[in-house]
């Protein structure tokens, strides 16, 4: 059985894109699905609707060049995807940084949503999208309800800077 080398070349690009995105080949399959509730962002689903509208678009436009059928896919779907995650990432991070200021913590710290792609969707994690601190009451971010939720002082002590657990005598209850 002979592969056609474009879409083998596709494949391999798709491969590329989602391992220096995500961390992982299905990642944005998943991050671009209509189902995916790990986001509690108004608006995300509609702008990744207009980003796949533009990829749409440079899909009839690459018509008019001489491509091959695969490229036009590849084309599209890179900029699809892409368009897609850094529009909803960048809303994600402005939304996000808004709300901790709103939060008015004693002290604060805020990963990107481009890291939290690479590294949240892991089992066992000591992971932060952000945390905060008020009252000495840790904190921590969720994109699934887009604000803080408190920590548990038993997960606090293995994620939170060593500075803000000495500040706060923050121990293990267990």
């Amino acid at each position: 059985m002979k592969i056609d080398i474009h879409v083998a070349l596709s494949f391999i690009a798709y491969f590329f894109f989602a391992l220096i995105l995500f961390g992982d080949i299905l990642a944005p399959l998943g991050f671009m699905t209509v189902r995916y509730d790990g986001l509690n962002l108004p608006y995300w689903k509609a702008i990744v609707a207009g980003c796949f509208l533009i990829a749409a678009m440079c899909f009839l436009a690459a018509s008019w060049l001489p491509f091959k059928l695969p490229y036009k896919i590849l084309i599209s779907a890179i900029v699809g995807v892409s368009l897609s995650v850094f529009s909803v990432g960048k809303y994600a991070d402005r939304v996000k940084h808004q709300k901790i200021v709103e939060f008015n913590a004693d002290i604060a710290f805020e990963n990107s949503f481009f890291g939290s792609l690479k590294e949240a969707p892991v089992e066992f994690q000591f992971y932060l999208h952000a945390a905060a601190l008020k009252n000495c009451t840790p904190y921590a971010w969720s994109y699934r309800l887009m604000a803080f939720y408190e920590l548990d002082p038993d997960v606090a002590v293995n994620v939170l800077p060593d500075e803000w657990v000495n500040r706060c005598s923050i121990h293990r209850s267990r």
